[in-house]
């Protein structure tokens, strides 16, 4: 595959935004899915409403992200060339289509990933409970 990992204590990697993140662990699961059914590609090809509706079922979203933030994930992600649009980013919507590289193995290894989704939708609750808890201490009586 050509990949080269280098890890040393002066060598720090770009953070990824949270979208970013998500969109990662939820191509990665696409993949391995969609290569379950199909024997003889090497490339998945995928749509934005896919991705988000995994995310949704894994209930790491709270809803739908703006248009300019999906852009910069999908061009970041570009980037690393983990996907590559195959429609114009300007139309943006459920139905663009992406293709997903082989190299997303390269990026995420075994079934960590089920736990890793979770845990954001841990988090999430945590948070949401934390601000139900502080608005009802606050409610007048």
């Amino acid at each position: 595959m050509g990949l080269i990992y280098i890890q040393d204590e002066q060598l720090w990697g770009e953070k990824l935004p949270k979208l970013a993140t998500i969109y990662l662990l939820v191509l990665k699961l696409l993949y391995d899915e969609k290569m379950e059914m199909v024997s003889s590609s090497t490339q998945i090809v995928t749509t934005l409403g896919e991705i988000n509706g995994k995310a949704g079922s894994f209930r790491v979203l709270s809803g739908i992200p703006s248009p300019t933030e999906m852009r910069r994930t999908i061009a970041l992600l570009k980037r690393y060339q983990i996907i590559e649009p195959l429609d114009i980013l300007e139309e943006l919507n459920e139905e663009t289509r992406m293709v997903i590289y082989p190299c997303i193995h390269a990026v995420l290894l075994g079934d960590n990933i089920r736990e890793l989704l979770l845990t954001f939708s841990e988090e999430e609750e945590i948070g949401e409970e934390t601000a139900l808890q502080g608005t009802i201490e606050n409610m007048p009586e």
